[in-house]
């Protein structure tokens, strides 16, 4: 039996490349991939974890650009006894994962905006294919007897193998656009207000070919059934749409040492349109819509600088069951990360980071498929910044995620799937006051 081959499937839903909510990325800025917590920023990726405190940087103009790679594997075990194969591996490559920030601070006032992938940014290859793409022939193959399909096949016994060739191509992006404006109300609090546009796109293309059906004769019956069950299928569509998210931000500098953070984001109804050209499959009807809420946030931080050392602690909630993701927000739960970041100045010029962060999903086994699943994980990172001078410095940070296990709902014995995942990365980042 030939295994299935050449497969590259997207997630329906958005895939998570990094940190973050179910469907949304937290992984904004370098300084992020160095220490895992930005949200008591007082520099100028503050534009997305700390709005407010946009407004106590120096006058000017400020830039900062990021790019991140990042790889991904994911393994799905299926606990049924008639796949070609019970493992499928998969990875996930984001080469380009860019980040910009912009600011200008006029007096108590700023005027900044951002740039970022805030959902998606990448995709799944899975070489030897994906239980759900096998389920139907897998289970004809555990001695189905051929007499069941038609009555002239009844000599040929029972159904005891399949093989199939398949090829499915994704790709998934979710590109958010910032603005903000932030007001220093005194030298202890400052406020900002944004609001971010996305706009989501998804994009599947490829098919099954050659399916085929071998009974314990050894012949194969695939001639003899023809019809829509065995027929080579296709698939070539997108889903789009956009949306909009409101930020509210709240910095307050409680000491010289010491600043909280405060950030809120309203959830975002989002719904996605098919274009189809291509559906075979009958997953993707021409024009059909779907809805894929970006759940609320709310974010806290708190900074504490001392003389040479900066220490962060960030914790973010994501509010999943107040979305409409057509049912699925039943079988979720909100979730939320916490962690820790600490920098330390071995010198005036040289700066080195660390930090931990752990992520607890809100996906319950219910929820959990090959297709689409979400996994509890401790991320930890190291990393640093060199100041070039007082208006310039360059950074960078490697990260390395560990996942904890996980299954889908299985009511009915040898149907249980276990799923697993791996995630590394490093980032570069530059930032230029003007």
């Amino acid at each position: 039996m030939k295994k299935m081959m050449g497969m590259s499937l997207l997630l329906l839903m958005t895939i998570q490349v990094f940190a973050g909510g179910m469907v949304t990325n937290s992984n904004q800025s370098a300084e992020y991939m160095r220490t895992l917590n930005r949200n008591a920023s007082v520099e100028l990726d503050a534009v997305y974890f700390n709005p407010a405190a946009v407004a106590t940087l120096d006058e000017g103009l400020h830039l900062y650009l990021s790019n991140q790679t990042i790889f991904q594997t994911r393994t799905v075990v299926a606990d049924f006894p008639t796949y070609n194969n019970d493992t499928f591996e998969g990875t996930t490559f984001a080469p380009a994962f860019p980040n910009l920030h912009l600011a200008y601070v006029m007096g108590a006032m700023a005027f900044s905006g951002s740039f970022q992938p805030i959902g998606g940014g990448g995709s799944a290859e899975f070489p030897d294919g994906l239980p759900a793409f096998e389920k139907t022939l897998a289970g004809f193959a555990q001695g189905t007897p051929a007499s069941l399909l038609d009555a002239a096949l009844e000599p040929f016994g029972t159904i005891n193998g399949y093989s199939v060739d398949a090829a499915f191509n994704g790709s998934s992006l979710y590109l958010g656009f910032q603005g903000n404006f932030s007001y220093a109300i005194s030298d202890m609090i400052q406020a900002g207000l944004g609001v971010r546009f996305i706009s989501a796109k998804n994009t599947y293309e490829g098919g099954l070919e050659n399916l085929t059906l071998n009974t314990s004769s050894g012949t194969d019956i695939t001639t003899a059934i023809a019809g829509a069950l065995l027929a080579d299928k296709f698939v070539e569509a997108e889903k789009t749409g956009t949306t909009m998210i409101y930020v509210g931000s709240l910095n307050l500098n409680l000491s010289e040492a010491l600043n909280l953070s405060l950030r809120y984001e309203t959830m975002g109804a989002l719904e996605l349109t098919n274009s189809t050209t291509t559906d075979d499959i009958d997953m993707f009807p021409d024009g059909a819509v779907s809805n894929a809420d970006i759940p609320a946030q709310a974010s806290l931080g708190v900074g504490w600088q001392q003389d040479m050392m900066r220490v962060e602690l960030s914790a973010d909630y994501w509010f999943n069951t107040d979305v409409n993701w057509d049912g699925q927000e039943d079988k979720v739960s909100n979730n939320f990360e916490a962690g820790i970041g600490v920098e330390y100045g071995l010198s005036e010029s040289l700066v080195v980071s660390g930090g931990y962060l752990y992520a607890e999903t809100g996906a319950t086994d219910e929820y959990q498929s090959d297709l689409s699943y979400s996994l509890s994980s401790n991320t930890v990172a190291i990393g640093g910044k060199y100041i070039l001078s007082d208006k310039k410095y360059v950074s960078f940070g490697l990260f390395d995620t560990f996942y904890e296990d996980g299954k889908n709902y299985a009511p009915i014995p040898k149907n249980q799937e276990y799923y697993s995942k791996t995630s590394i990365g490093f980032a570069l980042g530059y930032s230029h006051s003007f």
